[in-house]
């Protein structure tokens, strides 16, 4: 990322020619696999050396990160690492790490009811019409504010979203008969998650910009990188706050960008955590 960091010598050092935000999944791991693409993790880990901060803005958990992409970058410093902001649950739980230890905030108002949780992670291992949902999926554990039901690693896409759209289905009726007004389902590649409709990459991205304006830091610039046509919303958010371009990494036929956004966009050949890895590059 450091060659997207151009910067006038007169510039202060708290305003960084460019700080970027990363989804995780898709973006810094391959969708099929799951593997985490290094030169992603290296351009991360460089601008945070350089001392420009870094955000990834998930709907996966923190302690996801904590056993998949953190220990990546324990090579840092404690002020290195210290740059590094990690929202989590899409803006419900947030991850900074003050003198280089984790610090987390979770906003429990953004949490389903514990009995509508329960009945969620029950259906998994009925049979629904045929479908033994727990074939192809399981329940994530490891979020404390929405309820996540993931594609078991091995299981091919195609298989995976056939099943998917049973879920879905499921889930938008019992939203309906349990009167959850406040919650929607939110299908992504690999997932299905019910979470708040406060919730959202625009919360993620909300808090990453009074993360930034906390510490005194004030970029020239932003980028924004996603492979889902809901990752479009950081980049609208980070708009209102200097020039955002975002980089769309995902299927190209998957998203057709809005002409009168307020960013700019840049779509990549869908390849994934391998098209980060070109862009950082570049």
């Amino acid at each position: 990322m450091t060659g997207h960091q151009t910067r006038p010598a007169n510039v202060p050092a708290n305003v960084p020619a460019n700080v970027f935000v990363l989804d995780v999944d898709g973006v810094l791991t391959d969708p099929g696999s799951g593997a985490v693409n290094p030169e992603v993790i290296q351009a991360v880990a460089a601008d945070l050396k350089a001392g420009i901060p870094v955000a990834f803005n998930t709907g996966r958990s923190t302690e996801w990160l904590e056993d998949r992409i953190f220990p990546l970058l324990w090579d840092l410093s404690p002020d290195e690492f210290g740059r590094l902001l990690a929202v989590c649950e899409k803006g419900a739980v947030v991850s900074s790490f003050p003198n280089g230890r984790l610090q987390t905030y979770v906003d429990r108002a953004l949490t389903p009811p514990d009995d509508f949780r329960a009945w969620v992670k029950a259906l998994l291992d009925h049979d629904q019409g045929g479908w033994k949902l727990s074939d192809s999926m399981f329940w994530d554990g490891t979020k404390l504010t929405m309820i996540s039901i993931e594609r078991r690693p091995g299981v091919a896409l195609q298989e995976y979203h056939e099943a998917q759209a049973v879920l879905d289905s499921l889930l938008e009726r019992m939203i309906d008969k349990h009167k959850l007004t406040d919650f929607k389902v939110d299908a992504t590649v690999i997932a299905t998650d019910v979470e708040h409709k406060l919730a959202g990459k625009h919360r993620g991205a909300e808090a990453v910009l009074r993360w930034l304006g906390h510490h005194d830091i004030h970029p020239q610039a932003f980028t924004a990188i996603g492979d889902s046509p809901s990752d479009a919303a950081m980049a609208e958010t980070l708009a209102q706050a200097g020039p955002t371009t975002f980089v769309y990494v995902g299927n190209p036929d998957s998203y057709a960008p809005d002409p009168q956004a307020g960013f700019k966009t840049v779509i990549t050949g869908g390849g994934n955590a391998a098209d980060t890895a070109k862009y950082l590059a570049a």
